[in-house]
């Protein structure tokens, strides 16, 4: 098994490594604002396609990363009406979802911005 350590940083993107396993390269990725780590496969058996593979999967998601960054705040009952909005689902099946929401999410999150929105509050949600 061969390896590469980079440590190359993109916006919010290090690469913590590459490594070979039976011809194919494979990457980790570390996000620094998520906390999260990526591991992929390339598909790539050259070191330097591989490497190119993994410039352009890390300026994605880094140009992903900056749309949703600069997206304006959302409150939750816009978001959750645009959501039910975007279904395509049949009407009765829409207006069931409508009265679920209205009865018993929007009394609790809908004045909220999503982002706000956290684990702890879920959970407090779902022990009612």
């Amino acid at each position: 098994m061969a390896t590469a350590d980079y440590r190359v940083m993109k916006g919010r993107f290090a690469l913590h490594s590459m490594w070979c396993v039976n011809g194919v390269w494979y990457a980790r990725v570390r996000d620094l604002k998520a906390e999260k780590t990526h591991k992929f496969s390339t598909r790539e058996r050259s070191k330097r396609k591989a490497a190119q593979y993994v410039v352009e999967w890390v300026e994605d998601r880094d140009a992903r990363a900056q749309e949703s960054d600069s997206a304006e705040p959302v409150r939750f009952d816009l978001a959750i009406r645009e959501w039910l909005d975007l279904k395509d689902i049949r009407e009765s099946t829409k207006v069931e979802y409508e009265s679920c929401v209205n009865c018993h999410f929007v009394p609790d999150f809908g004045d909220r911005l999503v982002e706000d929105i956290c684990l702890k509050d879920i959970e407090k949600f779902l022990k009612k």
